[in-house]
């Protein structure tokens, strides 16, 4: 079942970017990023899939932060590939989902790094989870000595992903000139249709049989 076409997706992410951006959340760069992507998926009209990259190198980019002590950091998302499948049954709506969202502090140096992932074929943990860590190129005597734990999470898109970064950083500017504007809920509405319909579903599943848990149902290899 089709929750969005692609048209109506980046219709919602200029939504976002604009907002973002007026509220001084996103940099003039990272407005710019959503924007050309959001350019390239209204070109693809009423198709109901897609594939998202946003490289490291054109990362959306937020405005600068303070850690607990007071030192300022960069936060930065970045999508090696988000490919959006509404027909496909095995992992609904996602054939492929690796999201990361990298903190660095003002020498470029990495603070911490987190992805939202869809695990790959074989992989143990939830379909879909959250992990800290993950490749550091440039500091790979950085980069942590385990992968776990995969943390089951719901898929997420940029624009989701957007909305999580700025009530967490910016939360008084994301309260006071974002939260309850109408064009930035309507937009964050249609996204939550295609990311949380199927996932949302699922755990419903789960929630209503005896033999087995929530969490493994939604082990990687156990959809549909």
């Amino acid at each position: 079942m089709a929750y969005l076409n692609a048209e109506d997706a980046g219709h919602a992410l200029r939504v976002i970017a604009d907002k973002l951006l007026g509220a001084t959340i996103l940099t003039a760069e990272g407005a710019a990023a959503l924007r050309d992507e959001s350019f390239r998926l209204t070109k693809l009209r009423k198709g109901t899939s897609w594939t998202t990259r946003i490289a490291r190198e054109r990362a959306i980019v937020f405005e600068r932060v303070h850690d607990k002590d007071g030192a300022e950091v960069t936060i930065t998302l970045s999508a090696e590939c988000i490919s959006v499948d509404q027909g496909i049954a095995a992992c609904p709506p996602f054939a492929s989902l690796d999201a990361a969202i990298f903190i660095t502090d003002t020498e470029g140096a990495p603070v911490c790094r987190w992805h939202l992932d869809r695990a790959n074929a074989g992989q143990q943990g939830p379909l879909f989870h959250l992990q800290m860590g993950g490749h550091l190129p440039g500091f790979r005597d950085r980069e942590l000595p385990i992968a776990e734990p995969r943390w089951c999470h719901p898929p997420l898109e940029l624009g989701l992903l957007c909305e999580v970064i700025s009530a967490n950083f910016f939360a008084a500017k994301w309260i006071r000139s974002v939260r309850e504007d109408p064009a930035w809920c309507s937009a964050i509405q249609s996204l939550q249709k295609l990311c949380y319909t199927d996932y949302v579903n699922r755990l419903s599943q789960a929630l209503a049989i005896s033999d087995s848990t929530a969490l493994a149902r939604m082990w990687n290899g156990r959809w549909p």
